[in-house]
């Protein structure tokens, strides 16, 4: 059941960094000036949902492995939430860009998702637990 939190968030997220994707390209094209002024001001927000859809699906990755796999629990639950942690870095950019939040869950999020990936990697080469050769 561990993965079945990634996808479902990693889905969450994801349909919200399209939305909010779409709606700063709307801003763009609607109030598009010829000095560039204006995507300068909308760029972090671009690159908080594009890292937002890669960190959403990374999750879902994560999710279909973890279920995929046994033995463990303990384990699992841990690079579960650390990968789940990890979407809050591309949400606090957006929330940074939109109201002057703090950016300190940028650098926690980013450390636990790649935290869980190399979890994960070693759990890949150094368990029997995993399918394969």
């Amino acid at each position: 059941m561990t993965g079945k939190k990634n996808i479902g968030f990693g889905f969450l997220f994801l349909g919200f960094f399209l939305v909010h994707s779409f709606f700063v390209t709307y801003l763009f094209t609607e109030t598009q000036s010829t000095d560039g002024k204006f995507f300068n001001k909308l760029a972090p927000a671009l690159l908080g949902d594009l890292f937002g859809l890669l960190f959403s699906v990374i999750n879902i990755l994560i999710g279909s492995i973890l279920s995929k796999t046994g033995a463990n629990q303990t384990g699992r639950k841990v690079v579960s939430w650390l990968a789940i942690v990890g979407l809050f870095s591309p949400l606090n950019a957006i929330v940074h860009f939109h109201f002057g939040v703090p950016g300190l869950l940028i650098i926690i999020g980013a450390i636990s998702l790649l935290f869980s990936i190399f979890w994960l990697a070693f759990r890949s080469f150094f368990s029997d637990d995993v399918q394969g050769e």
